[in-house]
């Protein structure tokens, strides 16, 4: 059986061990919530840019269209046509409604982006949280 003295140093090497090893876990817990924070950061940018990029996608489209619309104008006026009656018109029409179809989809595209890039932020964020936790968990 071993002396008490050499029992207690054995413990108390053991609480040095066990504070330093909580220590450490504290510290990569740390780490880790910091690149997740980080990331999640970075994530949320990339949302924002996700719907910037959106708009500037509709208005090259509507910069576009336009220059179209105002090309098959002037082609009908060079031909003779009129066109405020007729097939004129209906194609017209039919730009008009396939464009705003075009604008929406866009759109749509931009905001399933960004969406998707605040949930990844969102993810790592919860990431960070549990790194936190399972540190103070190591730590008791």
């Amino acid at each position: 059986m071993a002396p008490p003295v050499i029992m207690g140093i054995g413990a108390g090497i053991s609480a040095v061990g066990s504070i330093l090893g909580g220590q450490a876990a504290m510290a990569a817990g740390s780490y880790q919530q910091t690149i997740a924070d980080r990331n999640a950061a970075m994530y949320r940018m990339k949302a924002d840019d996700a719907y910037s990029i959106g708009q500037i996608n509709i208005q090259k489209f509507n910069n576009a269209f336009n220059k179209a619309e105002s090309e098959t104008k002037a082609k009908y006026i060079a031909s003779g046509v009129k066109i405020d009656s007729g097939t004129p018109i209906e194609v017209q029409l039919y730009n008009l409604q396939q464009a705003e179809l075009e604008r929406l989809n866009i759109s749509y595209d931009a905001s399933v982006d960004s969406y998707n890039y605040k949930e990844q932020a969102v993810q790592s964020e919860m990431q960070g949280r549990l790194a936190m936790y399972q540190a103070r968990s190591q730590r008791t």
